[in-house]
């Protein structure tokens, strides 16, 4: 049987195509010119796009090391280059849709500060019927700090432990590894 390489042409004019899939089978067909031509802009659209990604994906542990270094043994004028751009980037951003890159931005830092998605914490949220778990009073997205979440974590492991409202969470913030000053508190209060 013969191989065909991409690209060539029947006596009936069509031409032969080839592409594989994402878990490594070739696909293989005949085509119109038109048709082929078509393959060929998406083909090479989608390279265009993936490229990065694949550099990134194809890279071994050691190359990943390398690049991490090489930004790190930047000069300070690289630097500062590269934060201006970003700066840049994220003022524009910001500036198209404040609205939608302030939600963007609280959904980015939840994530990355706490380990939890915005489902996670809507349904934390709903669990303690969008009350402080210490002192119940309702919580909402208002501006005011006392109603407004505050997700509470555990300093030492990480670990998120609860959404309180901003009073309850600095309290719990200040005492939360000092058990004495929790019954000096009770204590003082008390007593007067």
């Amino acid at each position: 049987m013969k191989q065909y390489k991409m690209g060539d042409v029947r006596e009936d004019g069509k031409v032969f195509y080839q592409y594989y899939t994402r878990n490594g089978v070739t696909k293989e067909y005949w085509c119109s010119r038109e048709q082929y031509d078509k393959l060929l802009i998406v083909r090479k659209e989608h390279d265009k796009k993936n490229a990065k990604k694949k550099l990134v994906k194809n890279l071994t542990p050691e190359q990943l090391e390398h690049r991490r270094l090489l930004v790190k043994n930047l000069t300070p004028e690289q630097l500062e280059h590269r934060r201006r751009l970003n700066r840049e980037g994220k003022r524009r951003r910001k500036a198209a849709n404040p609205e939608k890159y302030s939600k963007e931005h609280r959904e980015w830092m939840v994530q990355k500060k706490y380990g939890i998605t915005q489902q996670d914490y809507l349904r934390m949220l709903n669990e303690q019927d969008n009350k402080c778990l210490i002192c119940s009073t309702s919580l909402s997205s208002g501006s005011g700090v006392k109603d407004k979440p505050h997700i509470d974590h555990n300093h030492t492991t990480g670990a998120v432990r609860g959404i309180l409202c901003g009073a309850c969470n600095l309290l719990v913030g200040r005492v939360e590894n000092n058990a004495e000053l929790i019954q000096k508190c009770s204590a003082y209060i008390s007593s007067h």
